[in-house]
């Protein structure tokens, strides 16, 4: 009777290597075709589209609250407050008008 060592012999160095490069290609393989696959997909582009439009929506958004908030505060301040009420007047109705011993500034931004 033989032992049950026998039965098990080690692989023939060739054999190995040859079965190792198989995998090795195997996993070549697939390392350059997932990535390819996975751009390939109608899903993705259409996402990255999607994505980059809610990014410009929501800029504008953001754009339009600053505005609103702006405007907001200037009625407020034009209700509430004499003071900015005469400066306003002064400056966007009657630009030349000046009280007694006021000197007027004005800031104008440069044009691009």
């Amino acid at each position: 009777m033989k032992d049950a060592a026998s039965h098990f012999r080690p692989a023939r160095p060739e054999r190995f290597l040859s079965r190792l490069n198989k995998i090795l290609l195997a996993l070549i393989v697939a390392t350059a075709v997932i990535p390819l696959t996975n751009r390939a997909l109608p899903g993705r582009s259409e996402k990255a589209a999607q994505d980059k439009m809610i990014a410009d929506a929501e800029a504008e958004l953001a754009d339009a609250n600053m505005i609103k908030d702006r405007l907001t505060r200037e009625v407020t301040l034009l209700a509430n407050d004499g003071e900015y009420l005469g400066l306003f007047a002064r400056d966007k109705v009657d630009r030349g008008y000046m009280k007694p011993g006021e000197t007027i500034f004005r800031i104008v931004p440069k044009q691009q």
